[in-house]
C-alpha cells in the first residue's frame, strides 16, 4: 500500500450527530462538523474527522454527556493531550467552559486488527496515549 501524504476530506453538510445529549440552550453555542476520507487508502479503516468546537459565555459552563458509538476514536483536544479511546460502555461527561474545541477520528472496526496490538476490550471505557497507541506494524504501514 502506498503511503497518502495527508489525509483528504470532504466535510458532509449535515454532520450524522447521534447520542448527544444537550439542551436547546447550549446546542447554540456548539459547532459540530464532519469530514469523510476520500483516499481510497483511508476508506477500510476510516469512518470519518469529527471536530467539535464551544463557545460558552463567560461565567457559564455546561456538562455536555454524550452516549458514543461503539468504536475506536483518536482525539485530541484543547485540554489534553490527544489519545486513542476504546468503545465506552455508557455515557461520559465532558466540562464545556469558555472556549474550546476537540477534534477526533472515528475508525472503522477493521482499523483495530491492523493497527493496534491488543485485543479491542482492552480499551474498554479508557484510553491510551496516542504516542503509545499505535502497533509497530502500524507505524510501518503509515509511513
Amino acid at each position: 500500500m502506498e503511503k497518502a501524504d495527508r489525509l483528504e476530506v470532504f466535510e458532509r453538510a449535515t454532520p450524522q450527530v447521534r447520542g448527544v445529549l444537550t439542551e436547546q440552550e447550549t446546542i447554540k453555542c456548539l459547532t459540530i462538523r464532519q469530514f469523510a476520507p476520500t483516499v481510497p487508502e483511508h476508506l477500510p479503516w476510516l469512518e470519518h474527522v469529527w471536530s467539535v468546537a464551544w463557545d460558552i459565555p463567560a461565567g457559564l459552563f455546561h456538562e455536555q454527556r454524550t452516549v458514543p458509538f461503539p468504536a475506536f476514536n483518536l482525539v485530541a483536544d484543547s485540554q489534553q493531550s490527544a489519545a486513542l479511546y476504546g468503545c465506552t460502555s455508557g455515557c461520559f461527561a465532558y466540562s464545556l467552559k469558555q472556549q474550546g474545541h476537540v477534534i477526533g477520528i472515528r475508525f472503522k472496526p477493521a482499523f483495530q486488527s491492523v493497527f493496534f496490538d491488543n485485543v479491542a476490550s482492552d480499551l474498554t471505557d479508557t484510553s491510551v496515549n496516542a504516542r503509545n497507541a499505535f502497533s509497530r506494524d502500524a507505524v510501518a504501514i503509515l509511513e
